[in-house]
């Protein structure tokens, strides 16, 4: 397989072609992205306000239902775990969930025990404490605020900037 050498720019008129063509790319895709966002927004708009108020409704016909379930559950549902209506099916299903009531108890609980294979300690940097840290003057082998200069090209948008003004 032979690798194509890349393609070198060699004169100020190629750089400004380039970079020209690059400013013409990212406002199309500026461009592109704000249409596709728009018509999202036109889509999203209606159906977001009438999905709340349906979900509120849900939450509403649920919140009435489920405590008529729970006392009538042996006319319901007898031995087994769901029935249904005409259009729904309805019922109780089992899940097994963690409840801790004081978690610093049960770590020291844990830790008591010799369980510690129960318990995670999760580290990490606070990048923007260290960065100010840094900054007022303090060291620390690892850690440098460094400066480099990142290439760009950004496209005009306003008439005087493409004008050259």
């Amino acid at each position: 397989m032979t690798r194509l050498k890349p393609e070198q720019i060699n004169t100020l008129d190629e750089f400004t072609s380039h970079v020209d063509s690059a400013a013409k790319i990212a406002a199309r895709i500026k461009e592109l992205e704000a249409q596709r966002d728009q018509r999202i927004h036109e889509i999203q708009a209606p159906a977001n306000a009438e999905l709340s108020e349906l979900q509120s409704e849900l939450d509403k016909h649920l919140a009435l239902a489920q405590p008529y379930a729970e006392r009538h559950r042996p006319v319901l549902l007898g031995k087994r775990k769901s029935a249904s209506t005409l259009l729904a099916i309805y019922g109780f299903r089992q899940q097994t969930s963690l409840k801790i009531e004081d978690a610093d108890k049960l770590i020291d609980e844990l830790d008591r025990l010799g369980r510690r294979s129960l318990l995670t300690v999760k580290t990490s940097l606070d990048k923007p404490a260290i960065r100010k840290a840094i900054a007022d003057g303090e060291t620390f082998d690892g850690a440098a605020l460094v400066s480099t200069d990142i290439f760009f090209v950004e496209p005009k948008t306003d008439r005087a900037e493409l004008a050259g003004e």
